[in-house]
């Protein structure tokens, strides 16, 4: 049926019903491809590319942009925040403070000839998270593109980034990570020598004050870039804290499936019996009696008879149990469970302890013969606290508890092995040990 088109009825070719004028132009501006065959399609020729008047002037509020740099690293809604521009330009100027920080090697006559900086060199890796790759390919980069010596560990678990940073004695580190926040968001985290996470109150701040100035090359040589399976030297490493176990029944629940991979392999030559739990990828609190997994968990255990259950937050490092009845055991309780023994092995060692669990535990930190102190709060002040005092336990109620071994790290898995060598001196029920 012919269309009138002096009535200007926009209908589309096969279509029965009219549609806007605003409509129809869209859909020439897309190609639609009916638009091909319709008498209308040169209509779009008459549209006034300036009106007579112009509208009046409505000042409105613009809503202030979101600070990226949190606490602990970066944090942003993948593309609409952090970009892949922004993670080259947010990379370069962290290694820009690395090559501040680096020291100068070479014969030095008096007036540095001959003299120069070495060149830092920095693991990078990332997470599970869909954005992550792309993220990840930018901070490589602008890590190169600043002369640095790049180490790509890949899909990594934070504490395996860690320990990467630690075994290869790098200058620093960045992981692209989300982790507490959606599956929509992505960002950054930092690492210096030794592993020393940066935070908001000291490197991390001159990091985001690099990015609001112009950054310069601090070698004129491209940096270079090598692969490491850093997972195969973490493994290992794992291995000689878990021993001396009975046999007990494990049910581990964790969003990430490298975590979940990573467990499964060390259980491999391992007594224990281990019950995996999926869970969705969404923001959770393991600490959270009522949160919707650890009611998951909670019945998994009870449904497989599980001796106990561990649900492993997706960054590898924040974790929460149950019992053998499926109920939540706090972190309070599971810190004076495994206190005890650690400081029966070495003798007034120093504990820190956050805020809460420090009345809490004090007194039986000083009657064991240890010296209780209080737990700062960032994981900067927290790493720097530990390796000062020296001391052995870290943590309290926020589900992150920090050990030494070459250096301060929150590890779920080094968690859980002390968890399981403590359950394995007694037949006793875990609700019973975790009870105290």
């Amino acid at each position: 049926m012919a269309i009138d088109t002096s009535a200007k009825q926009y209908i589309c070719p096969g279509e029965r019903h009219p549609i806007s004028r605003s409509i129809h132009l869209a859909r020439l501006a897309a190609y639609f491809p009916p638009c091909r065959e319709c008498p209308l399609r040169d209509d779009a020729r008459h549209v006034a590319l300036k009106t007579s008047a112009q509208p009046p002037a409505v000042e409105t509020e613009r809503t202030p942009r979101r600070e990226l740099f949190v606490t602990e690293g970066v944090r942003g809604v993948f593309l609409n925040e952090v970009t892949r521009a922004l993670g080259e330009t947010i990379a370069a100027a962290f290694a820009g403070l690395l090559w501040e920080e680096s020291p100068i090697s070479g014969r030095n006559d008096g007036i540095d000839r001959g003299a120069r900086q070495v060149r830092p060199t920095v693991v990078a890796g990332y997470d599970e998270r869909p954005s992550s790759p792309s993220v990840f390919s930018s901070v490589v980069a602008g890590l190169g593109r600043m002369g640095c010596h790049v180490i790509d560990i890949g899909l990594a678990t934070k504490p395996c980034f860690w320990f990467a940073v630690d075994h290869l004695h790098a200058s620093g580190g960045v992981f692209v990570t989300g982790s507490g926040c959606e599956p929509s968001w992505t960002g950054m985290d930092f690492v210096g020598e030794a592993a020393r996470p940066l935070s908001l109150t000291d490197g991390l701040a001159r990091i985001r004050e690099r990015t609001q100035r112009p950054l310069s090359r601090s070698s004129r040589n491209a940096g270079t870039e090598r692969t490491f399976q850093a997972a195969i030297p973490y493994k290992a490493a794992l291995g000689k804290h878990f021993q001396g176990l009975r046999p007990l029944a494990v049910a581990c629940a964790s969003p990430s499936l490298l975590v979940r991979h990573t467990v499964e392999d060390v259980f491999q030559s391992l007594p224990c019996k281990l019950l995996a739990v999926d869970l969705p990828v969404r923001v959770r609190n393991p600490v959270h009696r009522r949160d919707a997994d650890v009611l998951r968990l909670s019945t998994a255990v009870r449904e497989s008879k599980a001796d106990l259950g561990v649900l492993i937050d997706d960054d590898g490092q924040r974790c929460g149990f149950v019992d053998e009845r499926g109920r939540h055991v706090s972190p309070g309780a599971i810190a004076r469970f495994i206190v005890p023994p650690m400081l029966a092995r070495t003798a007034g060692s120093t504990i820190l302890l956050e805020p809460g669990a420090f009345n809490e535990m004090r007194p039986l930190v000083e009657a064991l013969g240890g010296r209780c102190l209080p737990c700062p709060e960032t994981f900067s002040s927290i790493a720097k606290g530990v390796s000062d005092s020296s001391a052995v336990y870290a943590g309290g109620y926020s589900g992150r508890h920090w050990f030494v071994d070459t250096f301060p790290t929150s590890d779920a898995l080094c968690l859980l092995a002390k968890v399981l060598v403590a359950a394995s001196q007694t037949d006793a029920p875990f609700s019973e040990l975790a009870a105290g």
